[in-house]
């Protein structure tokens, strides 16, 4: 209950907010950062904490955005292992049994080949990144504000989102000595290669980015979104379904390399 209280209050939940907003550095009736309180709770943090931050986002804690990097930081309750426990037990199973067996001329390859039971899992598909290779998966997404390609070249929603850095897991930054907003350049399979700024946190999997769609228009017309951040088109390998036409959108395999 509280906590759906909060976010209808404030606009966002996670754990840890509460000791935020009680501590004053979110300021409870103009809902907006309190800077001089939040520069005394990083005062009172634990060297480790301190050094963390600076090296994150420097010494600047008055951009809004550090300011909310730092308040997540040093208020949230996420354990350190924290991730999505992979579901258990029975699912439902679907399949049709019709076209199994039939011929059917694959338009990318041009071939003839059989169906199976659809839908099938098809081990000759599926790739893994190379996490020792650096390789990483990259998944695509928006936020809840977001409004399609539209956002990118609208000041009030810039205002709420002006950049969509991607996302890589901490543990992966740190190999990489890659910190928050550094420059780097995502290489696809295909060799094209997108500059980006990372954005490392606890909340994506080691082998996997994350980039928010909709950015890096490439019109001049639009003369707030051309250019800025990443696009996620260009990045994205062309991966059709043979049998529907479907994009898979989270086939790309990617390496990063700081700039």
């Amino acid at each position: 209950k509280e906590a759906a209280e909060i976010a209808k209050e404030y606009g966002a939940y996670w754990p840890g907010i509460e000791d935020a907003i009680k501590a004053g550095v979110i300021e409870e009736h103009y809902k907006k950062v309190n800077f001089a309180k939040l520069h005394e709770a990083i005062n009172k943090a634990d060297e480790k904490t301190k050094k963390e931050l600076q090296e994150v986002v420097g010494k600047d804690f008055n951009d809004l955005g550090n300011a909310t990097y730092a308040i997540y930081k040093l208020y949230s309750k996420l354990p350190e292992d924290f991730y999505i426990v992979p579901k258990k037990g029975k699912y439902i199973k679907l399949a049709l049994n019709n076209i199994d067996g039939k011929p059917f001329k694959n338009p990318i390859t041009k071939k003839t080949e059989k169906l199976g039971k659809f839908p099938m899992w098809r081990d000759e598909l599926y790739k893994e990144p190379n996490t020792k290779k650096g390789e990483l998966r990259v998944v695509l997404g928006r936020h809840a504000y977001f409004t399609q390609s539209a956002h990118v070249n609208n000041y009030l929603l810039l205002d709420l989102m002006n950049y969509n850095y991607i996302w890589i897991n901490d543990e992966f930054a740190k190999e990489n000595g890659l910190k928050f907003k550094d420059d780097v350049i995502v290489t696809n399979a295909s060799g094209t290669k997108v500059k980006a700024k990372v954005f490392p946190t606890k909340r994506i999997r080691k082998d996997t980015a994350y980039i928010a769609t909709g950015f890096g228009s490439k019109s001049s017309l639009l003369t707030l979104g051309y250019n800025n951040g990443i696009s996620q088109a260009e990045v994205c390998d062309n991966s059709i379904d043979p049998i529907i036409g479907s994009a898979s959108m989270n086939e790309t395999i990617i390496t990063i390399r700081k700039v």
